[in-house]
């Protein structure tokens, strides 16, 4: 167990690319708000830990369905915009 990588390492690298994809995106793709990349970052653990153990006890991966669930949470944030709310 001494050959471990600490708990703590994965958490930063996260925490770390993802304050780096919430600067970087937007500056690349104007359209794509800040708030929208952070969101992604805080859904995406949560719908991984579901196709991970969906696929250990179906062997079925459900990857591209969790990855439409997340473009449909993203697609009703970004629609408000067109009714003049702006949050």
């Amino acid at each position: 167990m001494r050959e471990t990588i600490p708990a703590w390492v994965p958490c930063v690298g996260y925490l770390a690319f993802s304050i780096v994809f919430v600067v970087v995106i937007p500056l690349m793709f104007p359209q794509v708000k800040w708030y929208y990349v952070a969101v992604a970052y805080i859904l995406a653990p949560a719908l991984s830990f579901c196709n991970a153990y969906g696929a250990g006890l179906t062997d079925m991966n459900m990857a591209y369905n969790y990855g439409k669930v997340a473009l449909f949470v993203l697609a009703a944030l970004s629609g408000t915009d067109l009714y003049g709310f702006h949050p």
